[in-house]
């Protein structure tokens, strides 16, 4: 017997048929059609429990014994990177003053004809000011003409050279303010390769989709990134070329006024209302250290001010913990909050080791924990790590009624594989096509990189 959610009378728009449905959903765990209209999953069971929503314009594709599973979940995609790819030089809060000096030199050296040079991603713990003053004196001798601009890993301290420091101050001057702030540094001086972006960003949604990927959450970056990835991402939505469903979040890795905080996940979650649920904004991420001095100091009591209040307006939280004092208070604080907020999800990522005793006395509620050198988790069977990809990757992003399994009701995000998902722990299955929103957004007998390239670059600029 099917499970449907509407009458009879409910016609689908696309019908998969004469396949081995893995539906995730432990009542009904195998199953051989799948119906789906307006974007979401209508039914499920047999061919005989779908076919009366089969009209002239059901789309039915034959899976002809195909696997099929929910759609999988990225919970820790980092696309950032590779889309602004020699865009700006890479820095990492282990970057030391010399080598940043050295590798912007470089990068400089690399790329001679820029309008300006932007690098990313240091630790403002590990440059004095005497080696402020340095960097700053080196990249005027090696720029003295093109705006450099360093900014910290918090994206908040910045590095400028003499031009850099000239322009945005003759900005703030038109705009009677009375000091140079990062977000005026960003919006006079960062511009972007929009067509590179789109080429980049085609790449990634193309190698996502390849993988049966339907949704990823995107590790937070640089404020600056994110705004032009997600518009990218609206771009690429309003033309009808989105591959996944994208969830963004807010970087919190300094002390910043609880009200400024909410204000700009308020911001960046209305902007994100109206997108058919393809790209949402709904999670918060701390990045904490207890120990005084360090990158990414807060205080607990700040941490936990911060998170009750994103918890009460009913947002997701993750804590990148990075010692054991921080890695024990974010565990206990979010299973606290969790009893009270059970529809946010939470989550902590560490590398400590936790006894017993401790377990026992801070958790008392479910909360994912990860770890920050190996995001891909443990090994596991193939069955269990498709759990994780998908039902359980939802349960994760707060999803678990929307995603995750294939059910009626739940969006009709779908993978269809040339083998068994679950026959094999060291052998990836191939995937022969990835379903979004019941949309056909990748199938191997017909896409190519280059031909996704071709569509969002026309569609993009000369319109559909």
């Amino acid at each position: 017997m099917g499970i449907g959610l509407f009458r009879k009378k409910t016609t689908a728009e696309l019908v998969l048929t004469n396949g081995r449905v893995h539906t995730m959903n432990p009542d009904h765990p195998l199953a051989e059609a799948v119906a789906c209209a307006a974007g979401k999953i209508v039914s499920v069971g047999t061919m005989q429990d779908v076919e009366a929503m089969i009209t002239e314009n059901t789309t039915i594709l034959d899976l002809e014994g195909r696997d099929v599973t929910p759609g999988r979940i990225a919970l820790h995609s980092n696309p950032i990177p590779s889309v602004f790819k020699e865009q700006y030089l890479q820095l990492t809060e282990k970057t030391t003053g010399k080598e940043i000096l050295r590798s912007l030199i470089d990068f400089i050296g690399r790329h001679p004809k820029e309008e300006r040079y932007l690098a990313y991603g240091y630790d403002t713990s590990l440059v004095t000011e005497e080696e402020i003053s340095f960097m700053r004196q080196t990249i005027n001798a090696e720029s003295p003409e093109i705006p450099v601009i360093l900014v910290a890993s918090d994206g908040l301290h910045m590095i400028l050279n003499a031009p850099a420091a000239a322009a945005a101050a003759a900005e703030a001057e038109v705009l009677g303010m009375p000091a140079v702030t990062p977000a005026l540094v960003t919006s006079v001086l960062l511009s972007a390769d929009i067509a590179t972006l789109l080429e980049n960003l085609s790449i990634h949604m193309f190698q996502q989709a390849q993988k049966g990927i339907t949704s990823e959450f995107v590790r937070p970056s640089f404020t600056h990134f994110e705004n032009i990835y997600r518009e990218l991402l609206v771009d690429a939505y309003q033309a009808h070329l989105l591959r996944q469903r994208y969830f963004g979040s807010l970087l919190v890795n300094a002390p910043i006024p609880e009200r400024l905080v909410l204000h700009h996940m308020a911001q960046k979650h209305t902007a994100c209302a109206e997108l058919n649920g393809l790209i949402q904004f709904r999670t918060l991420v701390i990045r904490y250290s207890s120990i005084e001095g360090s990158s990414h100091f807060m205080s607990e009591a700040y941490v936990r001010q911060l998170c009750t209040l994103a918890a009460d307006k009913g947002y997701h939280i993750r804590i990148a913990a990075s010692d054991h004092f921080a890695a024990v208070t974010a565990l206990q604080l979010l299973s606290e909050l969790k009893t009270s907020y059970k529809r946010s999800a939470f989550s902590v990522e560490h590398d400590e080791t936790l006894t017993e005793e401790e377990r026992a006395s801070i958790l008392t509620a479910e909360i994912y924990e990860y770890a920050a050198k190996t995001p891909s988790g443990p090994d596991l069977m193939p069955e269990a790590q498709l759990e994780e990809d998908t039902v359980r990757a939802a349960e994760r992003l707060g999803l678990a009624a929307e995603c995750g399994s294939i059910e009626p009701g739940k969006w009709a995000d779908m993978a269809v594989f040339e083998d068994d998902p679950t026959a094999s722990a060291t052998i990836s299955p191939t995937t022969r096509m990835t379903i979004v929103n019941g949309q056909i957004v990748y199938d191997s007998q017909n896409d190519s990189p280059e031909k996704w390239n071709r569509k969002i670059r026309k569609t993009v600029f000369q319109g559909e």
